[in-house]
């Protein structure tokens, strides 16, 4: 339900984020500071998800096709104008995922897509985009 601008009641949840009507008087929520921890976990889970993917040669593979055959299906099943070329955004930076880490894995080096590059290396030195 909105009312007057405000953002939805959840009663359900137990948050009141909208004015009580029969009383008048508006309740808020209290902030929940987490200092970005539960982004934290989430990205350490997909870097851990990643690993244990681009580890096996099958499922690199399979991920690789599978993350352009997504978005080129998207551009050929959508009807409208707008979301056919935001399925193209998307199927060109995917193209560029995928010729990126083909390098990776033509080399049989995907470990290097996750490990930290050393600082004394002189192969690292002028690599810099």
């Amino acid at each position: 339900m909105l009312w007057h601008g405000m953002p939805f009641y959840y009663e359900s949840l137990g948050c009141v984020m909208a004015p009580d009507i029969a009383e008048g008087v508006i309740s808020s929520m209290e902030p929940f500071v987490d200092f970005g921890l539960f982004e934290f976990i989430a990205a350490s889970v997909m870097a851990w998800i990643a690993r244990c993917v681009y580890a096996k040669r099958a499922f690199a593979i399979w991920f690789l096709i599978v993350s352009v055959l997504a978005p080129a299906t998207l551009v050929l099943i959508s009807h409208e104008r707008f979301a056919r070329w935001i399925a193209v955004v998307c199927l060109a930076i995917s193209l560029v995922n995928v010729a990126a880490l083909f390098q990776l894995f033509r080399r049989g080096n995907l470990s290097a897509l996750l490990s930290l590059p050393e600082k004394d290396s002189k192969e690292a030195v002028g690599k810099e985009c």
